[in-house]
C-alpha cells in the first residue's frame, strides 16, 4: 500500500504537469487572440470607428487571458517542481523531459466486479489479515493435539524386586489428560482466530468499499470527458465554422468572431481538465485495488 501510495503521488503530479503543458498552449492562443483584438480595437477607437466602450471591453478581455496565462505558466512551473522532487532528483528542473499530452481517454474501463476480486487477491492488508488468521487456527490445533506433551518426563529409574533382584530401566511419565486438557492455551488460540478472522472481514469490507469509491470516482470524470469531447467541443466548432461564414458574409463583426474562437478553446481546454481528473482517479482506483490495472485501449483524440 506505501509502494502504490507514493506510485499515486507521482502519476497525480505527472498528469497535472502534461495537464498544464496542454493548457498552457490554448491559454496562449487565447491571450494572442485577445491581444489582437484589443490592438485593433485601440486603432478603430483612434478612427473612431468604434465606442469607447467596445475599446474597453476588449482590453478587459485582453488582460483577463494575460492574468489566466500567468496563473497557467505559474502552475506549470509549480507542479514541475512538485514532480522533479518526488522523482528525487531536485537539480534536474531544465532538464527534465516529459510527453506533453496526456494519454487519450480509454475506450473502457474494467468491471466494477472484477475490481473488487482482484483487490481482495492483490491489497496486502487482506493477505496480511488471513495470514494471522491461519497462524491462530494452527496454534489451535497444535494446542489441540499434543497438549501436555511439555510436561513429558523421561528417566532412568531403579527398584528391587520382592526376590531381591535389583532391576534398572528407562522411565516415561505422562499426564492423564482428566483436568488439564490444556483449555487455557487453545481458548487463548481461539480468541486470536476470531479476532483475526474479525480483521480478515474488515481488511474485505474495508477493500471493497474503497474500491467501490475510486470507481465512482473514475467513472464521473469519463463522463465529463466524454461530454465535453462528445458534445461541447464538436458544437463549438460547429458555431465558429457558422461565426466564419458569417463573418465572410458581413453579418457578424470581428470581434463577435474572436469571442466565438476563444470559447472554442476553453471548451478545448476543459476537455484537457476533464482528461487529467480522469487519469488522475484512474490512479486512485490503482492505489484502491492494490495493483496496476491492464492498459487500456486508447481512442483518438478530438
Amino acid at each position: 500500500r506505501v509502494i502504490f501510495a507514493a506510485s499515486t503521488v507521482i502519476k497525480t503530479a505527472y498528469f497535472r504537469l502534461q495537464a498544464d503543458q496542454q493548457r498552457l498552449q490554448f491559454t496562449e492562443t487565447m491571450q494572442k487572440a485577445a491581444l489582437a483584438a484589443s490592438e485593433l480595437a485601440l486603432r478603430q477607437r483612434r478612427a473612431n470607428t468604434i465606442s469607447q466602450l467596445d475599446l474597453v471591453r476588449q482590453q478587459a478581455v485582453q488582460a483577463e487571458t494575460q492574468m489566466e496565462l500567468y496563473e497557467v505558466q505559474g502552475e506549470l512551473q509549480v507542479d514541475r517542481e512538485a514532480l522533479i522532487r518526488l522523482l528525487g532528483n531536485p537539480d534536474s528542473s531544465d532538464t527534465l523531459a516529459f510527453h506533453s499530452v496526456l494519454p487519450p481517454l480509454p475506450e473502457q474501463d474494467p468491471k466494477l466486479e472484477d475490481l473488487q476480486v482482484l483487490a481482495v487477491e492483490k491489497r496486502q492488508e487482506v493477505a496480511a489479515a488471513r495470514l494471522d488468521e491461519q497462524a491462530a487456527r494452527q496454534g489451535y490445533d497444535l494446542a489441540t493435539r499434543f497438549f501436555g506433551i511439555d510436561e513429558v518426563r523421561v528417566g532412568v529409574s531403579s527398584s528391587r524386586e520382592v526376590d531381591g533382584v535389583q532391576i534398572t530401566g528407562p522411565v516415561m511419565q505422562l499426564p492423564l489428560p482428566i483436568f488439564n486438557q490444556n483449555q487455557g492455551v487453545r481458548a487463548r488460540y481461539q480468541s486470536k482466530e476470531k479476532v483475526a478472522q474479525l480483521a480478515v472481514s474488515t481488511a474485505l469490507q474495508n477493500a471493497r468499499y474503497e474500491v467501490r469509491q475510486a470507481y465512482r470516482q473514475l467513472q464521473a470524470a469519463r463522463n465529463q470527458a466524454l461530454t465535453a469531447r462528445e458534445r461541447t467541443i464538436p458544437l463549438r466548432h460547429q458555431a465558429l465554422k457558422l461565426a466564419e461564414q458569417q463573418f465572410n458574409n458581413m453579418f457578424l463583426g470581428i470581434y463577435g468572431l474572436l469571442t466565438i474562437y476563444r470559447e472554442e478553446l476553453e471548451a478545448r481546454k476543459q476537455y484537457v481538465e476533464a482528461l487529467r481528473e480522469y487519469w488522475t482517479a484512474r490512479a486512485e482506483l490503482e492505489k484502491a485495488v492494490g495493483t496496476e490495472l491492464p492498459a487500456p485501449r486508447k481512442e483518438t483524440t478530438p
